[in-house]
């Protein structure tokens, strides 16, 4: 399948989302601000996908930021990382500014006090 989206990428770190710490919440705020666009995916492991989102939430409010993670890590047979990551391209065209994640086909809003599952 082709994507024919005006996409521009950027590496920020690779490491497990256990190991991320405040100070890589810090960096991924600062790129989402200086980015010149408004709608923003980031990859981000599933243990503390919602301690970034949330930390995004209180720091960047003016974009749209869709983070996504995956159950089955990328490169594993059975890994849902394509899925939600088409999930992430639909999600950041269609929604409001705000932080959000999706994983599994649900798509997850942050508010800066506390998470809470869109219905």
């Amino acid at each position: 399948a082709t994507i024919k989206l005006d996409i521009k990428y950027e590496h920020l770190m690779t490491k497990d989302s256990r190991l991320v710490t405040y100070a890589d919440r810090e960096i991924i705020a600062k790129k989402c601000k200086e980015c010149e666009r408004d709608k923003i995916i980031v990859t981000h492991g599933t243990y503390t996908i919602s301690e970034t989102a949330q930390f995004l939430a209180e720091k960047v409010s003016s974009k749209t930021i869709v983070l996504v993670g995956s159950m089955i890590p990328f490169g594993q047979d059975t890994s849902d990382a394509m899925f939600n990551l088409g999930c992430a391209l639909t999600a950041v065209q269609t929604l409001p500014p705000g932080v959000y994640a999706t994983m599994e086909g649900q798509i997850y809003s942050y508010s800066s006090k506390k998470y809470k599952h869109e219905e």
